[in-house]
């Protein structure tokens, strides 16, 4: 009897396992290129694998958490999820700059 929870314990914490990972949201990192208030379409200039050039990827921010109305040339973290072929932002914040280092 034991036998049996324990194994039905390990399947069910598996299931849960590969449910929440399937559910969790991507992120990209780049520089704002545009952002068009009124379609609330995000362009972001995104970089891609280590020697592949930055990529311009639209976000659909229409449901997107923004804490302030980004701006071309700011540096952004997009949270989001692909339904279909569309990109859809879940949250959109600034990422900090990089302090220079001092000598």
């Amino acid at each position: 009897m034991g036998r049996k929870m324990i194994v039905c314990a390990l399947c069910l914490a598996t299931c849960l396992f590969f449910a929440v990972n399937s559910i969790a949201a991507e992120t990209a990192m780049g520089k704002c290129l545009e952002y068009k208030a009124d379609t609330k379409i995000l362009k972001l200039e995104a970089q891609g694998a280590k020697d592949a050039a930055p990529a311009a990827v639209e976000f659909d921010c229409s449901a997107a958490k923004m804490a302030a109305v980004p701006a071309a040339g700011d540096l952004l973290k997009v949270s989001y999820n692909v339904e279909g072929t569309v990109k859809k932002a879940v949250e959109v914040t600034k990422a900090p700059a990089k302090e220079e280092k001092k000598k």
